[in-house]
C-alpha cells in the first residue's frame, strides 16, 4: 500500500514538473536575456516556454543580431534571413548587427538586402562586419534614412556612392576597412568620425563638412602607389579632438577651418622609416607639407607627435629658423616613440618651432627634456 509520505512526494514532483518558471519571469527580463543572443539562438528559445512560443518574443526584440557564422553555408543563412524579415515586428526595430567572419562567397546583394531592410524600417544603428566582401558600394538609399544615427563598417572593402549626404547621422566608425574611392561626407549632425587602421586605394581626396563634428580620427595606410598630393578638407568649427595617422611618404595637402574649441591634436606616421627610401632632394617637400598640416591645427591646446614626425621636421631645420611657430594656445606637448628601439633627438630648431609661440614655452621645453634621448 502506498504511504502518505510517498503520495505527498509524488504530488510535489508533479507540481515541480508543471511549473513553468521561465513564463513567470517579467517580460522585461525575458527581453533582456534574448537581446544578448544571436538571432538564430533567440528564435530557438521559443521551445523553452509556452509564453515565449505564443508571444513570439524574439520578433519584438529591438535589435537584430545576425551571425552568419552560425550557419553551415550562405544559402542556409539567406533562407533564414528571408523568413526572419517576413515575420519580424518592424515597428520595434532599433538596430541591426550583421557579422560574417567565416562564410565564403559572400554575395554583395545579400549585404544590400540587409542595408535596404535597415533603410526601409528606420533603423537607428547599423553595424556590418564582413571580411570576405570586396568592392561593396554603399547603396544610395542609405543616405535617405531618416533615423540612422550610427554606422559601423568593419573589415569591409567598399566605396562611397559619390558624396555621402546625411541629415541624421551622428557617428561613423570605419574599422579596419578599405575604401576604394574619394571620401566626401556632408553630414550636418555628425559628431564623431573614426577611420581606425583603414586602408585607402584610388583615394585622391577626403572632404568632411560637418558643422557639429566634435571628434575626428583619421588613420589610414595607402595600398596603391599614388605619390601625388592628396587633398584633405575639413570644415568642422566645433571640433575638439583631431588625430591624423598616415604614411610618412604621403603628400597631404590639408585644409582645416578655424577650430576655436580644439583641445587636442595627434599626428603620427605609419612606417616612418620609409622616409629614408625617398630621394634626398624630395624629402624637404614632405617636411613642408607636414609644416602646413601643423599650421592648420594651430588652435590646438594639446599636441601629441610621434618620433617619426620629429624626424621629418628635422629634414628642414635651417628653414624652420625663419618659420614662426603656429601654436599660440599650446599648453601640453608630448612626443612618443613609434618603436621600442627608437630614440628621440629633437633639434633646437624643431623645438623652437613647436613651442616658441606659446606663452608657456619654457614649461613646454622642460617637458620635452624627459623624452630626449641620445643613441646608445
Amino acid at each position: 500500500m502506498e504511504s502518505v509520505a510517498d503520495t505527498e512526494k509524488d504530488s510535489v514532483r508533479s507540481k515541480s514538473i508543471t511549473i513553468d518558471r521561465l513564463s513567470d519571469l517579467p517580460e522585461g527580463i525575458l527581453m533582456y536575456i534574448l537581446r544578448l543572443m544571436e538571432m538564430k539562438d533567440a528564435i530557438c528559445t521559443s521551445i523553452l516556454s509556452k509564453q515565449w512560443y505564443q508571444a513570439h518574443l524574439w520578433s519584438q526584440l529591438p535589435s537584430l543580431y545576425l551571425d552568419a557564422d552560425s550557419f553551415d553555408d550562405l544559402d542556409a543563412f539567406q533562407y533564414f534571413l528571408f523568413g526572419l524579415f517576413t515575420h519580424y515586428d518592424k515597428s520595434k526595430l532599433y538596430s541591426i548587427r550583421y557579422f560574417n567572419n567565416e562564410l565564403d562567397d559572400v554575395d554583395n546583394r545579400l549585404l544590400e538586402t540587409i542595408v535596404d531592410y535597415a533603410a526601409s524600417n528606420d533603423v537607428e544603428l547599423l553595424w556590418l562586419k564582413c571580411p570576405e566582401v570586396f568592392y561593396f558600394r554603399l547603396p544610395p538609399r542609405l543616405q535617405a534614412c531618416r533615423f540612422l544615427t550610427q554606422l559601423t563598417l568593419e573589415q569591409i572593402r567598399f566605396n562611397f556612392p559619390g558624396p555621402f549626404v546625411s541629415r541624421s547621422m551622428k557617428s561613423i566608425y570605419l574599422d579596419v576597412a578599405t575604401i576604394d574611392n574619394d571620401i566626401v561626407l556632408v553630414c550636418e549632425n555628425l559628431e564623431k568620425f573614426f577611420m581606425m587602421e583603414c586602408a585607402i586605394c584610388d583615394t585622391r581626396k577626403i572632404v568632411i563638412d560637418a558643422p557639429k563634428l566634435v571628434i575626428l580620427d583619421i588613420q589610414y595606410e595607402r595600398l596603391d602607389d599614388f605619390k601625388e598630393e592628396m587633398f584633405v578638407s575639413i570644415s568642422a568649427p566645433r571640433l575638439e579632438s583631431l588625430a591624423f595617422h598616415f604614411n610618412c611618404d604621403s603628400l597631404l595637402n590639408v585644409s582645416v577651418g578655424r577650430c576655436p574649441n580644439l583641445e587636442s591634436t595627434t599626428i603620427s606616421f605609419y612606417e616612418s622609416l620609409k622616409i629614408e627610401n625617398i630621394e634626398e632632394v624630395q624629402r624637404p617637400k614632405y617636411a613642408h607639407h607636414l609644416v602646413k598640416l601643423l599650421k592648420e591645427v594651430r588652435d590646438a591646446k594639446s599636441l601629441t607627435l610621434s618620433s617619426g614626425v620629429i624626424k621629418v621636421l628635422s629634414l628642414i631645420t635651417e628653414q624652420l629658423k625663419s618659420v614662426p611657430s603656429p601654436f599660440h594656445n599650446l599648453e601640453y606637448l608630448h612626443v612618443y616613440k613609434e618603436f621600442m628601439k627608437d630614440y628621440i633627438m629633437i633639434p633646437p630648431e624643431v623645438e623652437n618651432y613647436l613651442v616658441k609661440g606659446s606663452p608657456n614655452a619654457s614649461e613646454l621645453s622642460k617637458g620635452l627634456e624627459s623624452v630626449k634621448e641620445m643613441p646608445k
